[in-house]
């Protein structure tokens, strides 16, 4: 068991842990741990573990995909591999979606 382990574990038990993996959340959960004796709230643990589970499944999509490059099969064939992952970001809202009355957003890959 390693780091990745712990992250998944604390983030299934936000109810009664917080999961800290970035340090930007550091400055937000300090001041609210002074503000609120000593006590995170529901939403930011949540908001805390959901956190971590990104962070989880970018160190897993990275391994996976180096992993689906090297395989002998892959590597004798010189094929394209059977899936494909990608992570894309939000860049804006849209006015609507497909129809007026649905919401809609744009998202672009980070390289853009």
């Amino acid at each position: 068991m390693g780091g990745v382990a712990l992250i998944r574990a604390a983030g299934k038990n936000f109810e009664d842990v917080a999961v800290l993996t970035s340090p930007s959340d550091y400055e937000g959960v300090l001041a609210e741990l002074s503000a609120a004796q000593c006590r995170l709230s529901l939403e930011t643990r949540k908001r805390l573990a959901l956190t971590g589970f990104r962070h989880t499944a970018e160190y897993d999509t990275m391994i996976s995909g180096a992993w689906a490059g090297n395989t002998a099969a892959a590597k004798e064939s010189g094929s394209f591999p059977a899936s494909l992952e990608s992570r894309l970001v939000k860049v804006q809202d849209l006015r609507y979606g497909e129809n007026p009355h649905q919401k809609a957003t744009l998202y672009s890959s980070e390289a853009g």
